[in-house]
Protein backbone atom coordinates (compact mmCIF):
# COMPACT_ATOMS: atom_id res chain seq x y z
CA UNK A 1 0.00 0.00 0.00
CA UNK A 2 1.33 3.45 -0.91
CA UNK A 3 2.23 5.71 1.98
CA UNK A 4 0.99 9.28 1.76
CA UNK A 5 0.17 12.48 3.60
CA UNK A 6 -2.77 11.95 5.95
CA UNK A 7 -5.05 14.97 6.25
CA UNK A 8 -6.42 15.02 9.78
CA UNK A 9 -9.99 16.17 10.38
CA UNK A 10 -12.36 16.97 13.21
CA UNK A 11 -13.05 13.29 13.89
CA UNK A 12 -9.37 12.49 14.43
CA UNK A 13 -9.14 14.91 17.35
CA UNK A 14 -12.61 14.59 18.87
CA UNK A 15 -13.61 10.99 17.99
CA UNK A 16 -16.91 12.19 16.58
CA UNK A 17 -18.05 13.94 13.41
CA UNK A 18 -19.22 17.55 13.49
CA UNK A 19 -22.82 17.84 12.33
CA UNK A 20 -23.07 21.30 10.82
CA UNK A 21 -21.25 23.99 8.86
CA UNK A 22 -17.83 25.42 9.80
CA UNK A 23 -19.42 28.86 10.16
CA UNK A 24 -21.23 27.67 13.31
CA UNK A 25 -17.83 27.79 15.03
CA UNK A 26 -17.18 31.38 13.91
CA UNK A 27 -19.73 32.94 16.26
CA UNK A 28 -18.39 36.08 17.92
CA UNK A 29 -15.22 36.28 15.81
CA UNK A 30 -14.35 39.88 14.93
CA UNK A 31 -12.51 41.21 11.89
CA UNK A 32 -9.29 42.07 13.75
CA UNK A 33 -8.87 38.53 15.07
CA UNK A 34 -9.97 36.93 11.78
CA UNK A 35 -7.61 38.92 9.54
CA UNK A 36 -4.73 38.33 11.95
CA UNK A 37 -5.31 34.59 11.61
CA UNK A 38 -5.49 34.85 7.81
CA UNK A 39 -2.15 36.64 7.88
CA UNK A 40 -0.68 33.79 9.97
CA UNK A 41 -1.98 31.18 7.51
CA UNK A 42 -0.57 33.05 4.51
CA UNK A 43 2.84 33.56 6.11
CA UNK A 44 3.10 29.92 7.18
CA UNK A 45 1.91 28.28 3.96
CA UNK A 46 5.32 26.70 3.21
CA UNK A 47 5.88 25.41 6.74
CA UNK A 48 3.04 23.03 7.59
CA UNK A 49 3.40 20.17 5.10
CA UNK A 50 4.70 17.52 7.51
CA UNK A 51 4.03 16.13 10.99
CA UNK A 52 6.87 18.18 12.46
CA UNK A 53 5.74 21.24 10.52
CA UNK A 54 2.17 20.80 11.76
CA UNK A 55 3.21 20.64 15.40
CA UNK A 56 5.45 23.69 15.03
CA UNK A 57 2.72 25.65 13.28
CA UNK A 58 0.14 24.82 15.95
CA UNK A 59 2.55 26.27 18.50
CA UNK A 60 2.19 29.58 16.63
CA UNK A 61 -1.58 29.18 16.22
CA UNK A 62 -2.17 29.11 19.98
CA UNK A 63 -1.18 32.03 22.20
CA UNK A 64 1.01 31.54 25.26
CA UNK A 65 -2.05 31.85 27.49
CA UNK A 66 -3.63 28.89 25.68
CA UNK A 67 -0.88 26.37 26.37
CA UNK A 68 -3.21 23.64 27.67
CA UNK A 69 -5.26 23.70 24.46
CA UNK A 70 -2.08 23.42 22.37
CA UNK A 71 -0.87 20.47 24.44
CA UNK A 72 -4.19 18.68 23.95
CA UNK A 73 -3.99 18.86 20.13
CA UNK A 74 -0.23 18.18 20.11
CA UNK A 75 -0.62 15.06 22.27
CA UNK A 76 -3.32 13.79 19.92
CA UNK A 77 -1.02 14.24 16.90
CA UNK A 78 1.72 12.29 18.68
CA UNK A 79 -0.73 9.50 19.52
CA UNK A 80 -2.01 9.30 15.91
CA UNK A 81 1.50 9.30 14.44
CA UNK A 82 2.45 6.34 16.65
CA UNK A 83 -0.26 4.12 15.17
CA UNK A 84 1.22 1.38 12.98
CA UNK A 85 -1.29 2.02 10.19
CA UNK A 86 0.22 5.50 9.72
CA UNK A 87 3.85 4.38 9.84
CA UNK A 88 5.98 6.45 7.48
CA UNK A 89 3.13 8.84 6.65
CA UNK A 90 3.16 12.59 7.24
CA UNK A 91 0.25 13.98 9.26
CA UNK A 92 -1.06 17.35 8.12
CA UNK A 93 -3.99 19.60 8.93
CA UNK A 94 -3.21 22.75 6.99
CA UNK A 95 -3.16 22.54 3.19
CA UNK A 96 -3.68 25.05 0.44
CA UNK A 97 -7.13 23.92 -0.60
CA UNK A 98 -8.55 23.81 2.93
CA UNK A 99 -6.90 27.15 3.77
CA UNK A 100 -8.60 28.83 0.82
CA UNK A 101 -11.91 27.22 1.77
CA UNK A 102 -11.41 28.35 5.39
CA UNK A 103 -10.72 31.95 4.35
CA UNK A 104 -13.72 31.83 2.01
CA UNK A 105 -16.05 30.67 4.82
CA UNK A 106 -14.59 33.25 7.20
CA UNK A 107 -15.03 36.16 4.77
CA UNK A 108 -18.62 35.18 4.05
CA UNK A 109 -19.32 34.99 7.79
CA UNK A 110 -17.80 38.44 8.42
CA UNK A 111 -19.81 39.89 5.55
CA UNK A 112 -23.12 38.62 6.93
CA UNK A 113 -22.55 38.90 10.68
CA UNK A 114 -21.75 41.69 13.14
CA UNK A 115 -20.28 40.36 16.42
CA UNK A 116 -22.27 41.21 19.56
CA UNK A 117 -19.88 42.28 22.32
CA UNK A 118 -21.87 40.57 25.09
CA UNK A 119 -21.42 37.12 23.58
CA UNK A 120 -17.90 37.57 22.22
CA UNK A 121 -15.75 34.56 23.21
CA UNK A 122 -12.25 34.97 24.60
CA UNK A 123 -9.31 34.94 22.23
CA UNK A 124 -8.32 31.55 23.67
CA UNK A 125 -11.73 30.11 22.85
CA UNK A 126 -11.66 31.63 19.36
CA UNK A 127 -8.32 29.92 18.71
CA UNK A 128 -9.89 26.57 19.57
CA UNK A 129 -13.11 27.27 17.67
CA UNK A 130 -11.37 28.38 14.48
CA UNK A 131 -8.98 25.42 14.51
CA UNK A 132 -11.99 23.13 14.88
CA UNK A 133 -13.71 24.96 12.00
CA UNK A 134 -10.65 24.23 9.85
CA UNK A 135 -10.80 20.57 10.90
CA UNK A 136 -14.49 20.47 9.92
CA UNK A 137 -13.52 21.64 6.42
CA UNK A 138 -11.01 18.77 6.25
CA UNK A 139 -13.77 16.43 7.44
CA UNK A 140 -15.85 17.40 4.42
CA UNK A 141 -12.92 16.77 2.06
CA UNK A 142 -12.09 13.40 3.59
CA UNK A 143 -15.67 12.15 3.59
CA UNK A 144 -16.56 13.05 0.01
CA UNK A 145 -17.50 10.05 -2.12
CA UNK A 146 -15.64 10.08 -5.41
CA UNK A 147 -17.14 7.04 -7.18
CA UNK A 148 -13.69 5.48 -7.59
CA UNK A 149 -14.66 1.87 -6.84
CA UNK A 150 -17.22 1.58 -9.66
CA UNK A 151 -15.05 3.61 -12.04
CA UNK A 152 -12.10 1.30 -11.44
CA UNK A 153 -14.13 -1.67 -12.62
CA UNK A 154 -15.06 -0.04 -15.93
CA UNK A 155 -11.77 1.83 -16.59
CA UNK A 156 -8.98 -0.19 -14.88
CA UNK A 157 -6.14 1.26 -16.98
CA UNK A 158 -7.04 4.87 -16.21
CA UNK A 159 -8.21 4.48 -12.61
CA UNK A 160 -4.91 5.32 -10.87
CA UNK A 161 -4.63 8.60 -12.81
CA UNK A 162 -8.18 9.68 -12.03
CA UNK A 163 -7.67 8.94 -8.35
CA UNK A 164 -4.63 11.25 -8.33
CA UNK A 165 -6.48 13.94 -10.29
CA UNK A 166 -9.52 13.79 -8.04
CA UNK A 167 -8.55 16.10 -5.18
CA UNK A 168 -5.72 17.98 -6.93
CA UNK A 169 -8.07 19.22 -9.68
CA UNK A 170 -9.73 21.71 -7.31
CA UNK A 171 -6.58 23.71 -6.80
CA UNK A 172 -4.15 22.73 -9.57
CA UNK A 173 -4.12 26.29 -10.92
CA UNK A 174 -2.92 27.50 -7.51
CA UNK A 175 0.20 25.38 -7.21
CA UNK A 176 2.17 25.42 -10.42
CA UNK A 177 3.71 28.90 -10.64
CA UNK A 178 4.38 31.46 -7.97
CA UNK A 179 2.53 34.76 -8.01
CA UNK A 180 5.53 36.74 -9.32
CA UNK A 181 5.91 34.53 -12.38
CA UNK A 182 2.15 34.69 -12.88
CA UNK A 183 2.36 38.48 -12.80
CA UNK A 184 5.10 38.49 -15.47
CA UNK A 185 3.07 36.28 -17.82
CA UNK A 186 -0.08 38.33 -17.21
CA UNK A 187 1.78 41.55 -18.05
CA UNK A 188 2.90 39.89 -21.28
CA UNK A 189 -0.68 38.90 -22.10
CA UNK A 190 -1.98 42.37 -21.23
CA UNK A 191 0.42 44.11 -23.62
CA UNK A 192 -0.83 41.85 -26.43
CA UNK A 193 -4.48 42.43 -25.47
CA UNK A 194 -4.11 46.20 -25.41
CA UNK A 195 -2.20 46.08 -28.68
CA UNK A 196 -5.11 44.21 -30.25
CA UNK A 197 -7.67 46.64 -28.81
CA UNK A 198 -5.68 49.54 -30.24
CA UNK A 199 -5.73 48.17 -33.78
CA UNK A 200 -9.12 46.38 -33.82
CA UNK A 201 -11.73 48.52 -35.62
CA UNK A 202 -14.67 47.44 -33.44
CA UNK A 203 -12.74 47.32 -30.17
CA UNK A 204 -10.99 50.72 -30.34
CA UNK A 205 -13.99 52.61 -28.83
CA UNK A 206 -14.00 50.09 -25.94
CA UNK A 207 -10.36 50.91 -25.24
CA UNK A 208 -10.97 54.68 -25.42
CA UNK A 209 -13.84 54.45 -22.92
CA UNK A 210 -11.75 52.26 -20.62
CA UNK A 211 -8.82 54.72 -20.61
CA UNK A 212 -11.11 57.66 -19.90
CA UNK A 213 -12.60 55.86 -16.89
CA UNK A 214 -9.16 55.22 -15.39
CA UNK A 215 -7.72 58.70 -16.13
CA UNK A 216 -5.13 57.28 -18.53
CA UNK A 217 -3.91 58.92 -21.72
CA UNK A 218 -2.57 55.61 -23.03
CA UNK A 219 -2.94 51.96 -22.03
CA UNK A 220 0.71 51.90 -20.93
CA UNK A 221 -0.30 54.30 -18.12
CA UNK A 222 -2.75 51.67 -16.84
CA UNK A 223 -0.04 48.98 -16.86
CA UNK A 224 2.34 51.31 -15.01
CA UNK A 225 -0.27 51.71 -12.28
CA UNK A 226 -0.78 47.93 -12.06
CA UNK A 227 2.97 47.30 -11.94
CA UNK A 228 3.44 49.83 -9.16
CA UNK A 229 0.65 48.31 -7.07
CA UNK A 230 1.77 44.73 -7.55
CA UNK A 231 5.46 45.41 -6.94
CA UNK A 232 4.61 46.72 -3.47
CA UNK A 233 2.77 43.46 -2.76
CA UNK A 234 5.77 41.21 -3.44
CA UNK A 235 8.92 40.62 -1.49
CA UNK A 236 11.49 39.48 -4.05
CA UNK A 237 13.98 38.43 -1.37
CA UNK A 238 11.95 35.42 -0.28
CA UNK A 239 9.40 35.15 -3.09
CA UNK A 240 6.55 35.70 -0.68
CA UNK A 241 4.26 38.67 -0.41
CA UNK A 242 3.68 41.60 1.90
CA UNK A 243 0.27 40.88 3.37
CA UNK A 244 -0.22 44.53 4.42
CA UNK A 245 0.24 47.05 1.60
CA UNK A 246 0.10 50.83 1.54
CA UNK A 247 0.17 52.77 -1.74
CA UNK A 248 2.16 55.98 -1.54
CA UNK A 249 0.09 59.01 -2.67
CA UNK A 250 3.26 60.25 -4.40
CA UNK A 251 3.28 57.20 -6.66
CA UNK A 252 2.73 58.09 -10.32
CA UNK A 253 -0.83 57.37 -11.46
CA UNK A 254 -2.00 57.25 -7.83
CA UNK A 255 -5.65 58.07 -8.80
CA UNK A 256 -5.57 55.21 -11.31
CA UNK A 257 -4.26 52.86 -8.60
CA UNK A 258 -7.19 53.75 -6.36
CA UNK A 259 -9.68 53.07 -9.15
CA UNK A 260 -8.06 49.69 -9.80
CA UNK A 261 -8.34 48.96 -6.07
CA UNK A 262 -12.03 49.81 -6.29
CA UNK A 263 -12.38 47.00 -8.81
CA UNK A 264 -10.38 44.55 -6.74
CA UNK A 265 -11.32 45.43 -3.16
CA UNK A 266 -13.52 43.51 -0.77
CA UNK A 267 -16.35 46.01 -1.11
CA UNK A 268 -16.91 45.39 -4.82
CA UNK A 269 -18.85 42.47 -6.29
CA UNK A 270 -17.59 41.21 -9.64
CA UNK A 271 -19.32 39.29 -12.41
CA UNK A 272 -19.95 35.61 -11.75
CA UNK A 273 -16.97 33.32 -12.35
CA UNK A 274 -17.35 29.66 -13.24
CA UNK A 275 -14.77 28.52 -10.69
CA UNK A 276 -14.41 27.49 -7.07
CA UNK A 277 -13.55 29.86 -4.18
CA UNK A 278 -15.88 32.34 -5.85
CA UNK A 279 -16.05 34.88 -3.03
CA UNK A 280 -12.30 34.84 -2.27
CA UNK A 281 -11.41 35.10 -5.97
CA UNK A 282 -13.70 38.14 -6.12
CA UNK A 283 -12.37 39.62 -2.86
CA UNK A 284 -8.65 38.82 -2.57
CA UNK A 285 -7.90 41.88 -0.41
CA UNK A 286 -9.32 43.54 2.70
CA UNK A 287 -9.51 47.30 2.17
CA UNK A 288 -8.61 49.07 5.42
CA UNK A 289 -8.74 52.61 4.07
CA UNK A 290 -8.45 54.40 0.71
CA UNK A 291 -4.85 53.36 -0.01
CA UNK A 292 -4.14 50.62 2.55
CA UNK A 293 -5.14 46.97 2.23
CA UNK A 294 -4.29 43.45 3.37
CA UNK A 295 -3.71 40.79 0.73
CA UNK A 296 -5.79 37.73 1.63
CA UNK A 297 -4.69 35.52 -1.28
CA UNK A 298 -1.67 36.72 -3.30
CA UNK A 299 -2.33 34.63 -6.37
CA UNK A 300 -5.99 35.63 -6.48
CA UNK A 301 -4.91 39.26 -6.09
CA UNK A 302 -2.78 39.11 -9.24
CA UNK A 303 -5.44 37.05 -11.01
CA UNK A 304 -8.18 39.52 -10.06
CA UNK A 305 -6.27 42.56 -11.31
CA UNK A 306 -6.04 41.12 -14.81
CA UNK A 307 -9.38 39.30 -14.72
CA UNK A 308 -11.05 42.56 -13.71
CA UNK A 309 -9.54 44.05 -16.86
CA UNK A 310 -11.34 41.50 -19.03
CA UNK A 311 -14.67 41.95 -17.26
CA UNK A 312 -14.33 45.73 -17.38
CA UNK A 313 -13.81 45.63 -21.15
CA UNK A 314 -16.72 43.22 -21.46
CA UNK A 315 -19.03 45.53 -19.49
CA UNK A 316 -17.97 48.58 -21.53
CA UNK A 317 -18.73 46.65 -24.71
CA UNK A 318 -22.20 45.80 -23.38
CA UNK A 319 -22.83 49.45 -22.45
CA UNK A 320 -21.70 50.73 -25.85
CA UNK A 321 -23.55 47.93 -27.66
CA UNK A 322 -20.69 47.33 -30.10
CA UNK A 323 -20.79 43.52 -30.08
CA UNK A 324 -23.11 40.98 -28.51
CA UNK A 325 -21.73 39.42 -25.34
CA UNK A 326 -21.31 36.09 -27.14
CA UNK A 327 -19.43 37.70 -30.02
CA UNK A 328 -17.16 39.63 -27.65
CA UNK A 329 -16.33 36.47 -25.69
CA UNK A 330 -15.97 33.97 -28.55
CA UNK A 331 -15.00 35.98 -31.63
CA UNK A 332 -12.99 38.83 -30.13
CA UNK A 333 -11.46 37.36 -26.96
CA UNK A 334 -11.21 33.61 -27.57
CA UNK A 335 -10.52 33.69 -31.31
CA UNK A 336 -8.91 37.07 -32.08
CA UNK A 337 -6.93 37.35 -28.84
CA UNK A 338 -6.34 33.93 -27.22
CA UNK A 339 -5.59 32.07 -30.43
CA UNK A 340 -4.84 34.49 -33.28
CA UNK A 341 -2.73 36.85 -31.13
CA UNK A 342 -1.36 35.19 -27.98
CA UNK A 343 -1.09 31.56 -29.13
CA UNK A 344 0.44 32.42 -32.53
CA UNK A 345 2.86 35.01 -31.14
CA UNK A 346 4.27 32.60 -28.54
CA UNK A 347 4.72 29.70 -30.97
CA UNK A 348 6.19 31.97 -33.66
CA UNK A 349 8.79 33.06 -31.11
CA UNK A 350 9.54 29.47 -30.04
CA UNK A 351 9.93 28.31 -33.64
CA UNK A 352 11.51 31.49 -35.03
CA UNK A 353 14.59 29.52 -36.19
CA UNK A 354 12.59 26.70 -37.75
CA UNK A 355 12.64 26.29 -41.55
CA UNK A 356 8.87 25.77 -41.75
CA UNK A 357 5.93 26.87 -39.61
CA UNK A 358 2.30 27.56 -40.43
CA UNK A 359 -0.52 29.12 -38.44
CA UNK A 360 -3.95 27.55 -38.56
CA UNK A 361 -5.46 30.80 -39.83
CA UNK A 362 -3.13 30.73 -42.84
CA UNK A 363 -4.08 27.14 -43.63
CA UNK A 364 -7.76 27.91 -43.20
CA UNK A 365 -7.48 30.68 -45.82
CA UNK A 366 -6.03 28.15 -48.28
CA UNK A 367 -8.61 25.42 -47.59
CA UNK A 368 -11.39 26.23 -45.11
CA UNK A 369 -12.87 22.73 -45.23
CA UNK A 370 -9.62 20.85 -44.58
CA UNK A 371 -9.82 21.09 -40.80
CA UNK A 372 -6.10 21.75 -40.28
CA UNK A 373 -4.55 21.90 -36.84
CA UNK A 374 -4.07 25.26 -35.15
CA UNK A 375 -0.30 25.34 -35.72
CA UNK A 376 2.40 23.16 -37.26
CA UNK A 377 6.18 23.54 -37.31
CA UNK A 378 9.14 21.55 -38.65
CA UNK A 379 12.16 21.73 -36.34
CA UNK A 380 15.29 19.55 -36.23
CA UNK A 381 13.86 16.76 -38.40
CA UNK A 382 10.63 16.56 -36.40
CA UNK A 383 7.10 17.90 -36.78
CA UNK A 384 5.22 19.65 -33.98
CA UNK A 385 1.46 19.81 -34.36
CA UNK A 386 -0.67 21.89 -31.98
CA UNK A 387 -4.30 22.24 -30.95
CA UNK A 388 -5.28 25.33 -28.94
CA UNK A 389 -8.13 24.99 -26.39
CA UNK A 390 -9.46 27.99 -24.46
CA UNK A 391 -11.79 25.95 -22.23
CA UNK A 392 -12.81 25.50 -18.58
CA UNK A 393 -14.44 22.70 -16.63
CA UNK A 394 -17.75 23.50 -14.94
CA UNK A 395 -17.34 24.65 -11.34
CA UNK A 396 -20.03 22.14 -10.28
CA UNK A 397 -17.81 19.30 -11.51
CA UNK A 398 -14.84 20.71 -9.60
CA UNK A 399 -16.95 21.04 -6.47
CA UNK A 400 -18.40 17.50 -6.50
CA UNK A 401 -15.19 15.68 -7.54
CA UNK A 402 -17.18 12.63 -8.60
CA UNK A 403 -14.82 10.69 -10.86
CA UNK A 404 -17.41 9.28 -13.33
CA UNK A 405 -18.76 12.83 -13.81
CA UNK A 406 -15.23 14.23 -14.21
CA UNK A 407 -14.49 11.54 -16.79
CA UNK A 408 -17.54 12.49 -18.88
CA UNK A 409 -16.75 16.21 -18.71
CA UNK A 410 -13.08 15.83 -19.61
CA UNK A 411 -13.96 13.41 -22.40
CA UNK A 412 -16.26 16.03 -23.93
CA UNK A 413 -13.54 18.69 -23.74
CA UNK A 414 -10.58 16.64 -24.92
CA UNK A 415 -11.90 13.78 -27.09
CA UNK A 416 -15.36 14.34 -28.55
CA UNK A 417 -18.60 15.84 -27.30
CA UNK A 418 -21.06 13.93 -29.49
CA UNK A 419 -21.12 16.54 -32.24
CA UNK A 420 -17.47 17.37 -32.93
CA UNK A 421 -13.93 16.05 -32.50
CA UNK A 422 -11.91 17.65 -29.71
CA UNK A 423 -8.21 18.04 -28.94
CA UNK A 424 -6.64 14.55 -29.06
CA UNK A 425 -9.04 13.24 -31.72
CA UNK A 426 -8.40 16.36 -33.82
CA UNK A 427 -4.66 15.79 -33.45
CA UNK A 428 -4.96 12.14 -34.45
CA UNK A 429 -6.94 12.99 -37.61
CA UNK A 430 -4.44 15.67 -38.61
CA UNK A 431 -1.44 13.43 -37.94
CA UNK A 432 -3.03 10.89 -40.31
CA UNK A 433 -3.60 13.60 -42.94
CA UNK A 434 0.01 14.72 -42.54
CA UNK A 435 1.47 11.21 -42.88
CA UNK A 436 -0.67 10.57 -45.96
CA UNK A 437 0.48 13.80 -47.64
CA UNK A 438 -2.62 15.93 -47.06
CA UNK A 439 -0.56 18.87 -45.83
CA UNK A 440 1.17 19.10 -49.20
CA UNK A 441 -1.33 21.80 -50.17
CA UNK A 442 0.29 23.96 -47.47
CA UNK A 443 3.74 23.38 -49.00
CA UNK A 444 4.72 20.85 -46.33
CA UNK A 445 5.93 17.29 -46.84
CA UNK A 446 6.69 14.96 -43.90
CA UNK A 447 8.96 12.69 -45.95
CA UNK A 448 12.09 13.63 -43.99
CA UNK A 449 10.34 13.70 -40.63
CA UNK A 450 11.81 11.52 -37.86
CA UNK A 451 9.13 12.08 -35.23
CA UNK A 452 5.77 13.78 -34.84
CA UNK A 453 5.04 15.57 -31.55
CA UNK A 454 1.33 16.25 -30.87
CA UNK A 455 0.67 19.03 -28.32
CA UNK A 456 -2.52 20.37 -26.71
CA UNK A 457 -2.18 23.99 -25.56
CA UNK A 458 -4.72 25.14 -22.96
CA UNK A 459 -5.32 28.71 -21.80
CA UNK A 460 -5.92 27.91 -18.13
CA UNK A 461 -3.45 26.59 -15.55
CA UNK A 462 -6.33 24.61 -14.03
CA UNK A 463 -5.31 21.73 -16.34
CA UNK A 464 -1.83 21.35 -14.84
CA UNK A 465 -3.08 18.34 -12.89
CA UNK A 466 -1.47 15.13 -11.68
CA UNK A 467 -2.30 12.35 -14.13
CA UNK A 468 -4.14 14.35 -16.80
CA UNK A 469 -1.29 14.11 -19.30
CA UNK A 470 -1.24 10.34 -18.90
CA UNK A 471 -5.01 10.15 -19.44
CA UNK A 472 -4.76 12.23 -22.63
CA UNK A 473 -1.87 10.06 -23.83
CA UNK A 474 -4.08 6.99 -23.33
CA UNK A 475 -6.94 8.67 -25.20
CA UNK A 476 -4.60 9.76 -28.00
CA UNK A 477 -3.56 6.13 -28.58
CA UNK A 478 -7.25 5.25 -28.73
CA UNK A 479 -7.84 8.11 -31.18
CA UNK A 480 -4.97 7.02 -33.45
CA UNK A 481 -6.55 3.57 -33.72
CA UNK A 482 -10.00 5.10 -34.31
CA UNK A 483 -8.78 7.20 -37.26
CA UNK A 484 -7.00 4.21 -38.82
CA UNK A 485 -3.32 4.88 -38.17
CA UNK A 486 -1.38 1.63 -38.55
CA UNK A 487 1.14 0.34 -36.03
CA UNK A 488 3.93 1.24 -38.46
CA UNK A 489 2.62 4.78 -38.81
CA UNK A 490 2.21 5.16 -35.05
CA UNK A 491 5.85 4.26 -34.45
CA UNK A 492 7.09 7.77 -35.24
CA UNK A 493 4.31 9.53 -33.27
CA UNK A 494 5.33 10.63 -29.78
CA UNK A 495 2.84 10.59 -26.87
CA UNK A 496 0.66 13.69 -26.66
CA UNK A 497 1.45 16.34 -24.05
CA UNK A 498 -0.72 19.12 -22.63
CA UNK A 499 0.76 22.48 -21.62
CA UNK A 500 -0.71 25.83 -20.63
CA UNK A 501 0.00 28.90 -22.75
CA UNK A 502 1.32 30.78 -19.71
CA UNK A 503 4.21 28.33 -19.33
CA UNK A 504 5.00 28.60 -23.05
CA UNK A 505 4.86 32.40 -22.78
CA UNK A 506 7.16 32.48 -19.76
CA UNK A 507 9.77 30.22 -21.39
CA UNK A 508 9.35 31.28 -25.02
CA UNK A 509 12.88 32.72 -25.18
CA UNK A 510 14.46 29.52 -23.88
CA UNK A 511 12.54 26.74 -25.68
CA UNK A 512 14.34 25.50 -28.80
CA UNK A 513 17.39 27.61 -27.94
CA UNK A 514 20.80 26.12 -27.08
CA UNK A 515 20.22 22.89 -25.12
CA UNK A 516 16.51 23.40 -24.43
CA UNK A 517 14.81 21.57 -27.31
CA UNK A 518 11.06 21.07 -27.01
CA UNK A 519 11.28 17.67 -28.71
CA UNK A 520 14.00 16.42 -26.36
CA UNK A 521 12.04 17.59 -23.29
CA UNK A 522 8.88 15.82 -24.51
CA UNK A 523 10.86 12.63 -25.21
CA UNK A 524 12.51 12.79 -21.79
CA UNK A 525 9.10 13.33 -20.17
CA UNK A 526 7.64 10.31 -21.99
CA UNK A 527 10.49 8.08 -20.77
CA UNK A 528 10.38 9.50 -17.25
CA UNK A 529 6.64 8.99 -16.77
CA UNK A 530 6.34 5.54 -18.33
CA UNK A 531 4.88 3.18 -15.74
CA UNK A 532 7.02 0.10 -14.91
CA UNK A 533 5.46 -3.24 -15.81
CA UNK A 534 6.58 -4.67 -12.47
CA UNK A 535 4.73 -2.89 -9.60
CA UNK A 536 7.55 -3.89 -7.24
CA UNK A 537 9.80 -1.42 -9.04
CA UNK A 538 7.49 1.53 -8.25
CA UNK A 539 8.28 3.89 -5.35
CA UNK A 540 6.32 3.01 -2.21
CA UNK A 541 5.60 6.61 -1.23
CA UNK A 542 2.65 8.29 -2.92
CA UNK A 543 4.40 11.68 -3.24
CA UNK A 544 7.44 10.14 -4.97
CA UNK A 545 5.20 7.94 -7.10
CA UNK A 546 3.12 10.88 -8.31
CA UNK A 547 6.20 13.07 -8.78
CA UNK A 548 7.76 10.44 -11.03
CA UNK A 549 4.84 9.12 -13.07
CA UNK A 550 2.06 11.72 -12.95
CA UNK A 551 3.81 15.09 -12.92
CA UNK A 552 2.10 17.58 -15.28
CA UNK A 553 4.14 18.30 -18.40
CA UNK A 554 4.03 22.07 -17.74
CA UNK A 555 5.68 21.58 -14.36
CA UNK A 556 8.19 19.08 -15.79
CA UNK A 557 9.21 21.56 -18.51
CA UNK A 558 9.41 24.38 -15.95
CA UNK A 559 11.81 22.40 -13.75
CA UNK A 560 13.82 21.03 -16.65
CA UNK A 561 14.49 24.46 -18.14
CA UNK A 562 15.41 25.94 -14.76
CA UNK A 563 17.91 23.10 -14.27
CA UNK A 564 19.54 23.84 -17.62
CA UNK A 565 19.39 27.63 -17.63
CA UNK A 566 18.83 30.22 -14.94
CA UNK A 567 15.30 31.57 -15.28
CA UNK A 568 14.39 35.24 -15.36
CA UNK A 569 11.96 37.62 -16.98
CA UNK A 570 11.47 36.43 -20.60
CA UNK A 571 13.34 38.76 -22.98
CA UNK A 572 10.32 38.99 -25.28
CA UNK A 573 8.22 40.32 -22.40
CA UNK A 574 11.12 42.37 -21.04
CA UNK A 575 11.49 44.23 -24.33
CA UNK A 576 7.81 45.21 -24.20
CA UNK A 577 8.10 46.18 -20.54
CA UNK A 578 11.14 48.39 -21.22
CA UNK A 579 9.18 50.32 -23.83
CA UNK A 580 6.58 51.00 -21.12
CA UNK A 581 9.10 51.48 -18.27
CA UNK A 582 12.32 53.03 -19.66
CA UNK A 583 15.31 51.98 -17.59
CA UNK A 584 13.66 48.79 -16.26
Amino acid sequence: MLNQKIVLSYYDFHRKSFQGMPTELFKGVDKEFAFGLIDLLNRGEKEYGSTAGLRAFLARWFSASNLNAFRGYDDKIEEISSRKVFEGAELVVFNQHSTLAFIEFLLLYLKDNTPVSLIKPTNEQMEINLLDAYLVINQGLNSSKNGFEDFQKSHPREAVYWLSMNKAFQYADLLDRNAQELFITEIGKATMLFGLLETHVLAKPILDTFLAKYDCLHWTDYLKAIAGMSAIGFDTANHSGNTLVEIDPQLPFYPTCLKILDQVSVDIEMAVISEDFLYLRNHPIHRQCENKYQILARRFFVEKIFRALYFELREINATLGIMSDTKFRTVFYTSSFSENTLFYAVLDKIFEQSPFKKQGLEMEMIDRGFGASDYIAFHKQSVFIFESKDILIKKEVKARLFIPEMYDEFRKKFYKDGTADKAVLQLARNVKKMIEGGYGKFMFSPSKCRFIYPVVVVHSEAFNILGLNQILAHWFKEACIEVGLSAKQRYKIKPVVIIDVGTLLYFQDKINKNKVGLGSIISHYARRTKMPLDPARSPNHITIFQERYMIPFSLFLDRRIKQIKRSGTPLSILSKVRKIFPGF
